[in-house]
């Protein structure tokens, strides 16, 4: 066998490996530098495998991880810690309750049905506002978690509801979305956010109709098996304390409904409508909730020093993971993979789909596997005839799908961030962020292919 063929197996092995040990509930500090020097291994001889390897590709990419977003994740998990220790999520959760409680739902699992949904409407209206799907978790976490606790509904399904609301159709279908997916073809095609929008829309409302169905069903499984919102939210009970009776819910004032939903408010209007960067606007957020909460926050040096430490726990997961892409990047198994893309059969549509889901499966990243697949084809498909608008939209869609595997940093980020486990809550991930966009990227395929758009 070649050297890249040699290492094309050792990429595959490691892969399966930090699929296994992530559902096993390993450290992902072990997980990830074992996993990168297992690729190293497999390419012994084509690089260095301590120099060039894991002491530069590794720790390089662990590093420069570390420095673009230890504030960022520190500052978030702050403002989530905020949330449930001034009780301002708790009074959002009660209010929401109490307002479900009104539609005089039957069934126990229409409740839980409902709640999913309202979460994932919350998230995607955070997202097409600019929040992107690493900040939104911390600004969500304090308000799902006394939701789902006063209602008693299992505490893995409330990443069911973010993910559908930030990640299967927001950040990539919507024309005009401000995530980065939805931008970085913009510098390769010369198109602009809106590219697309009957292929977009079209899509969009496909991905809708599947998650609703997933979420019937995972509702009507969770009531047929009496699950509770214990055992799997013990870990967030820890994290964020609140002291739970449904029936408040219906003595909340509006006011102070309202006065609750200022810290966010804030934050986004200072993200959006500013154009702040996300750091600040989080610190903006932590001061508007310490000012309007710091009579009944019952010690605020303690919430903002252990808010930082779970921010930074976090991170160093997502960093352990995200070293591994840097050192796959760089093996010349990774190198085949691109180059076996261009000799894909079929339409140029199709290649354009595998070669996205691929390369980001791969590296673990819907943005690098977009900029690597636009990069490596995108003047191709464009020197063939294909409208670049449609380039783009199918480019972008493509990147979430294969990228969201146990190794992607904000799985990661979600899962650790709810003191979840990939054993417990990954299944949503699985249906969600890979199987419904995958389906949908086959879907947007048709469409272009019998000229619908």
């Amino acid at each position: 066998m070649t050297a890249q063929i040699i290492s094309l197996v050792g990429i595959l092995v490691a892969l399966a490996l930090i699929i296994i040990l992530s559902y096993k509930g390993v450290n992902l500090l072990i997980v990830g530098p074992l996993c990168a020097l297992i690729c190293c291994l497999f390419a012994w001889g084509s690089i260095d495998v301590v120099e060039e390897g894991m002491l530069t590709a590794y720790a390089t990419g662990f590093g420069d991880y570390a420095t673009d977003y230890f504030i960022m994740f520190a500052l978030g998990a702050i403002f989530g810690r905020l949330t449930g220790d001034s009780g301002t999520g708790k009074t959002i959760a009660l209010k929401l309750a109490g307002m479900l409680n009104k539609i005089h739902l039957k069934s126990r699992w229409a409740r839980i049905c409902m709640t999913i949904l309202l979460i994932a409407l919350i998230t995607t209206i955070l997202t097409l506002g600019g929040v992107s799907s690493f900040v939104v978790i911390f600004t969500m976490v304090g308000i799902m978690k006394p939701l789902f606790e006063a209602q008693d509904i299992p505490w893995h399904m409330s990443l069911c509801g973010i993910t559908i609301g930030s990640q299967v159709f927001t950040s990539t279908m919507i024309p005009g979305s401000p995530a980065i997916q939805n931008l970085i073809p913009i510098d390769y095609l010369g198109t602009t956010a809106s590219a697309a929008p009957v292929l977009g829309l079209a899509s969009a409302a496909v991905s809708i109709v599947f998650c609703v169905i997933y979420v019937v069903y995972i509702s009507k499984k969770a009531e047929k098996e009496n699950e509770r919102f214990l055992p799997t939210g013990e870990v967030i009970n820890q994290t964020l304390k609140s002291d739970i009776d449904v029936s408040e819910g219906e003595r909340i004032s509006w006011g102070a409904f309202i006065k609750a939903l200022l810290p966010s408010v804030i934050l986004l209007v200072a993200l959006n409508a500013f154009s702040l960067a996300p750091e600040v606007a989080l610190f903006i957020g932590i001061l508007a909730n310490i000012i309007l909460y710091f009579p009944v926050i019952p010690d605020v040096m303690k919430s903002l020093g252990e808010g930082a430490f779970s921010g930074a726990k976090t991170l160093m997961g997502v960093c352990a993971v995200v070293g591994f892409g840097d050192v796959v990047s760089i093996v010349p198994g990774y190198d085949f993979v691109v180059g076996a893309m261009d000799a894909l059969p079929g339409p140029p549509i199709v290649q354009l789909v595998v070669a996205t889901n691929i390369i980001a499966g791969i590296t673990g990243s819907a943005s690098g596997g977009l900029a690597i697949a636009l990069e490596t084809f995108g003047q191709r498909f464009l020197d063939i005839g294909i409208s670049p608008e449609i380039i783009h939209r199918v480019a972008a869609m493509s990147s979430y799908g294969l990228d969201s595997l146990p190794h992607n940093g904000s799985v990661i980020n979600m899962i650790n961030t709810a003191g979840l486990t990939h054993k417990n809550s990954y299944k949503h991930f699985l249906w969600c962020t890979v199987i419904i966009p995958v389906f949908v990227s086959v879907f947007s395929i048709v469409f272009v292919q019998i000229g619908l758009c």
